[in-house]
Protein backbone atom coordinates (compact mmCIF):
# COMPACT_ATOMS: atom_id res chain seq x y z
CA UNK A 1 0.00 0.00 0.00
CA UNK A 2 1.26 3.38 -0.78
CA UNK A 3 1.58 5.59 1.75
CA UNK A 4 0.08 9.08 1.00
CA UNK A 5 2.09 10.92 4.06
CA UNK A 6 5.18 9.65 2.20
CA UNK A 7 3.98 10.68 -1.61
CA UNK A 8 3.36 14.18 -0.13
CA UNK A 9 6.59 14.54 1.75
CA UNK A 10 8.60 13.51 -1.64
CA UNK A 11 6.67 15.77 -3.82
CA UNK A 12 7.01 18.63 -1.22
CA UNK A 13 11.05 17.93 -1.41
CA UNK A 14 11.26 17.21 -5.41
CA UNK A 15 9.10 21.18 -5.45
CA UNK A 16 12.02 22.76 -3.02
CA UNK A 17 14.59 20.80 -5.05
CA UNK A 18 13.39 22.12 -8.07
CA UNK A 19 12.73 25.98 -6.67
CA UNK A 20 16.25 25.84 -4.78
CA UNK A 21 18.17 24.48 -8.58
CA UNK A 22 16.25 27.54 -10.21
CA UNK A 23 18.68 30.45 -8.18
CA UNK A 24 21.72 29.23 -10.20
CA UNK A 25 19.76 29.22 -13.00
CA UNK A 26 17.82 32.53 -12.82
CA UNK A 27 21.08 34.34 -12.49
CA UNK A 28 22.18 37.03 -14.86
CA UNK A 29 26.16 36.48 -14.20
CA UNK A 30 28.13 33.06 -14.66
CA UNK A 31 27.74 30.25 -12.05
CA UNK A 32 29.69 27.01 -12.54
CA UNK A 33 31.30 24.32 -10.81
CA UNK A 34 34.57 22.90 -12.19
CA UNK A 35 36.37 20.06 -11.27
CA UNK A 36 39.93 20.76 -11.21
CA UNK A 37 41.13 17.62 -13.08
CA UNK A 38 38.69 16.88 -15.03
CA UNK A 39 36.19 20.22 -16.29
CA UNK A 40 33.40 21.52 -15.96
CA UNK A 41 30.60 19.99 -14.29
CA UNK A 42 27.94 22.93 -14.28
CA UNK A 43 27.73 25.99 -15.83
CA UNK A 44 24.46 28.05 -16.23
CA UNK A 45 22.51 29.57 -19.15
CA UNK A 46 24.29 32.69 -18.55
CA UNK A 47 27.71 31.55 -18.50
CA UNK A 48 26.86 29.61 -21.88
CA UNK A 49 25.39 32.27 -22.92
CA UNK A 50 28.52 34.52 -22.68
CA UNK A 51 31.10 31.92 -23.35
CA UNK A 52 29.52 29.94 -26.19
CA UNK A 53 32.71 27.77 -26.75
CA UNK A 54 33.56 27.12 -22.77
CA UNK A 55 32.53 23.64 -22.61
CA UNK A 56 34.32 22.60 -25.83
CA UNK A 57 37.75 24.64 -24.49
CA UNK A 58 36.98 23.54 -20.40
CA UNK A 59 39.97 24.52 -18.43
CA UNK A 60 41.76 26.56 -21.38
CA UNK A 61 39.13 28.94 -21.63
CA UNK A 62 40.20 32.67 -21.25
CA UNK A 63 37.29 32.88 -18.36
CA UNK A 64 38.36 29.91 -16.22
CA UNK A 65 42.36 29.78 -16.73
CA UNK A 66 44.31 29.80 -14.34
CA UNK A 67 41.89 27.84 -11.86
CA UNK A 68 43.86 25.12 -10.84
CA UNK A 69 46.40 27.59 -9.83
CA UNK A 70 43.89 29.64 -7.54
CA UNK A 71 42.69 25.93 -6.27
CA UNK A 72 45.89 25.14 -5.30
CA UNK A 73 46.56 28.55 -3.60
CA UNK A 74 43.40 28.21 -1.89
CA UNK A 75 44.56 24.18 -0.81
CA UNK A 76 48.21 25.69 0.38
CA UNK A 77 46.67 28.27 2.30
CA UNK A 78 43.62 25.95 3.73
CA UNK A 79 41.17 28.78 2.88
CA UNK A 80 37.65 27.86 1.16
CA UNK A 81 36.90 31.06 -0.42
CA UNK A 82 38.90 33.87 -2.86
CA UNK A 83 38.46 35.91 -5.66
CA UNK A 84 40.40 36.92 -8.56
CA UNK A 85 39.71 38.96 -11.14
CA UNK A 86 39.66 38.03 -14.82
CA UNK A 87 39.78 39.41 -18.46
CA UNK A 88 38.34 37.53 -21.37
CA UNK A 89 38.90 39.85 -24.53
CA UNK A 90 37.76 43.63 -23.43
CA UNK A 91 35.59 42.68 -20.41
CA UNK A 92 36.76 41.58 -17.23
CA UNK A 93 35.02 40.20 -14.28
CA UNK A 94 35.03 39.72 -10.79
CA UNK A 95 34.93 35.89 -9.26
CA UNK A 96 34.22 34.62 -6.16
CA UNK A 97 35.73 31.17 -5.75
CA UNK A 98 34.34 28.59 -2.78
CA UNK A 99 36.06 25.07 -2.53
CA UNK A 100 33.05 23.06 -2.06
CA UNK A 101 34.59 19.58 -2.22
CA UNK A 102 38.11 17.51 -2.62
CA UNK A 103 38.99 19.51 -6.36
CA UNK A 104 35.59 20.87 -6.21
CA UNK A 105 35.18 24.70 -7.59
CA UNK A 106 32.03 26.91 -7.28
CA UNK A 107 32.48 30.48 -9.23
CA UNK A 108 30.24 32.84 -8.94
CA UNK A 109 31.27 36.20 -11.41
CA UNK A 110 30.08 39.78 -12.11
CA UNK A 111 31.24 41.75 -14.93
CA UNK A 112 33.54 44.75 -13.62
CA UNK A 113 34.51 45.88 -17.08
CA UNK A 114 33.01 49.76 -16.58
CA UNK A 115 34.40 49.68 -12.67
CA UNK A 116 37.87 48.54 -14.32
CA UNK A 117 37.80 51.22 -16.75
CA UNK A 118 37.73 54.10 -13.57
CA UNK A 119 40.64 52.63 -12.05
CA UNK A 120 42.68 52.90 -14.83
CA UNK A 121 41.30 56.50 -14.94
CA UNK A 122 41.69 57.16 -11.34
CA UNK A 123 45.39 55.84 -11.89
CA UNK A 124 46.36 57.84 -14.88
CA UNK A 125 44.81 61.14 -12.98
CA UNK A 126 46.52 60.02 -9.92
CA UNK A 127 49.68 59.90 -12.17
CA UNK A 128 49.16 63.35 -13.77
CA UNK A 129 48.85 64.96 -10.02
CA UNK A 130 51.88 63.18 -8.89
CA UNK A 131 53.88 64.13 -11.50
CA UNK A 132 52.59 68.07 -11.15
CA UNK A 133 53.40 67.74 -7.63
CA UNK A 134 56.79 66.65 -8.57
CA UNK A 135 56.94 69.94 -10.44
CA UNK A 136 55.44 71.97 -8.25
CA UNK A 137 58.06 70.59 -5.12
CA UNK A 138 61.29 71.06 -7.63
CA UNK A 139 59.83 74.29 -8.75
CA UNK A 140 59.61 75.40 -4.36
CA UNK A 141 63.33 73.96 -4.46
CA UNK A 142 65.11 76.51 -6.53
CA UNK A 143 62.68 78.86 -4.93
CA UNK A 144 64.39 78.48 -1.80
CA UNK A 145 67.52 77.63 -3.34
CA UNK A 146 67.54 81.38 -5.25
CA UNK A 147 66.36 83.19 -1.97
CA UNK A 148 69.33 81.59 -0.25
CA UNK A 149 71.81 82.97 -3.15
CA UNK A 150 69.95 86.22 -3.36
CA UNK A 151 70.37 86.64 0.72
CA UNK A 152 74.23 85.79 -0.28
CA UNK A 153 74.66 88.24 -2.55
CA UNK A 154 73.16 91.32 -0.53
CA UNK A 155 75.62 90.46 2.34
CA UNK A 156 78.75 90.14 -0.01
CA UNK A 157 78.05 93.75 -0.88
Amino acid sequence: MIDPKKTINEAAQEEKIKWLSSFPEMNPWPVMEIECRQGITYANKSTLKLFPDIMKKQLRHPFINGLVDSYEKMQNKKIKNMEREVQVEDRWYLQYLSLVEDKKIRLYASEITERKERELELANKTAELEKMNGFMIDREKKMIQLKKELEELKHSR
